[in-house]
């Protein structure tokens, strides 16, 4: 008759903000028992065929948990047991006592995917002020399986670029700044010279946003990402560059483009910082604050712009497409993306809400957390 055997599974245990996920790898398990408690969590199975063995394991939880709502789901290959927090908040490690048992150790695959699976410009934005300080130094640690050549040189690309593009974008908002400083059309005028062509330059630029997020170089949305960036090169490639000579004179023009400067020279540093995992409140405050004045002062201003340059556009100019003005087809083109302007204006901003409602949320567990433990 054989032995019968308990034994330690190795288990694997991540984090969120509101949940634990322990994966057991107990394979073909059967007669499982998982019982959750105030601050334990306890597992028994067995090998599905093999008397020889069972496992088992009792865990005393850092933090309580609401053990009504905990649940698990027994795989082909591990048993998934999800534990739901009594409070939200990031703990810094998953037992009541400082060191871990051997059997038990870090799911770095399902950290890095959530660590690479969010939001809005750099590598990830993913919560990366909210994982614990010890766990973020193990995923970053700059060796062959965690941080590749690829990954280093990828961080290093979007930092220049978030810096390149901040450092234009400072130009940019200076010049307009000390143009106000005359507040007469004729030195608005004279800023505007020289700072349209570099607008122009922007706009193109920062279509490599699109193709950032297309390759899954920077994870973000792709239609906010589009959104934004095409609609700008609409703005000032067309409107404005084929438009009316009047609007290149343009108080509102000049407007508009302040306005898009005041965005970006918070945006990319934001970016950039984010790219390099540090996470400054007053920096997050700012991009994820000044939006709500900024963009629909902007989207007003370009729906306005565009309205402007529409008796221009439709005046006939001769040319033929089909046996028809071109101007017919300019002139509608610009009413339909009028349209879907507005439209993409809501969903713009129905995401920043979304990501500021989040963002700010980890900022302020981050730092809470930072300061509890320097208490």
């Amino acid at each position: 008759m054989a032995t019968m055997r308990v034994l330690h599974p190795h288990t694997y245990w991540s984090q969120r903000d509101t949940t634990i996920t322990l994966r057991v790898d107990v394979a073909s398990s059967e007669n499982v028992i998982v019982e959750f408690d105030e601050k334990t969590v306890s597992f028994f199975g067995s090998i599905e065929n093999d008397s020889s063995k069972e496992y088992a394991f009792e865990l005393n939880l850092y933090g309580g948990v609401k053990k009504e709502e905990c649940d698990y789901r027994i795989n082909p290959r591990n048993i998934d047991i999800v534990v739901v927090k009594d409070s939200t908040g990031y703990w810094p490690r998953l037992t009541e006592n400082h060191k871990n048992p051997p059997w038990l150790r870090l799911d770095f695959d399902r950290w890095k995917d959530e660590f690479d699976s969010e939001e809005e410009g750099g590598i990830s934005d993913y919560k990366v002020g909210d994982i614990p300080e010890d766990v973020m130094n193990k995923l970053l640690k700059k060796s062959p399986k965690s941080r590749s050549f690829g990954v280093e040189f990828r961080i290093m690309y979007i930092f220049a670029y978030n810096m390149a593009m901040f450092a234009v974008f400072a130009f940019v908002f200076i010049n307009l700044l000390f143009g106000f400083r005359g507040l007469n059309k004729e030195s608005m005028a004279a800023n505007l010279n020289i700072v349209h062509p570099v607008i122009k330059f922007l706009t193109l630029a920062s279509l490599l946003e699109i193709v950032h997020v297309g390759c899954g170089v920077v994870k973000a949305g792709l239609i906010p990402t589009c959104l934004q960036c095409l609609g700008r090169c609409v703005i000032a490639h067309i409107v404005i560059g084929f438009g009316p000579d009047f609007l290149r004179t343009e108080q509102l023009v000049y407007h508009l483009y302040f306005v898009w400067s005041c965005v970006e020279v918070v945006r990319y540093p934001h970016y950039m910082f984010h790219v390099l995992n540090y996470n400054i409140y007053p920096l997050v405050w700012l991009r994820y604050n000044t939006w709500i004045g900024l963009y629909p002062t902007g989207f007003l201003l370009e729906s306005v712009i565009i309205l402007m340059a529409l008796p221009h556009f439709d005046a006939p100019v001769g040319s033929l497409i089909f046996g028809i003005d071109r101007s017919v087809f300019v002139g509608y083109a610009l009413r339909v993306y009028l349209f879907v302007f507005v439209v993409g204006c809501g969903i713009l901003l129905r995401h920043m809400w979304r990501q500021r409602k989040r963002k700010l949320k980890q900022s302020r567990d981050f730092y809470s957390t930072k300061k509890s433990k320097m208490r």
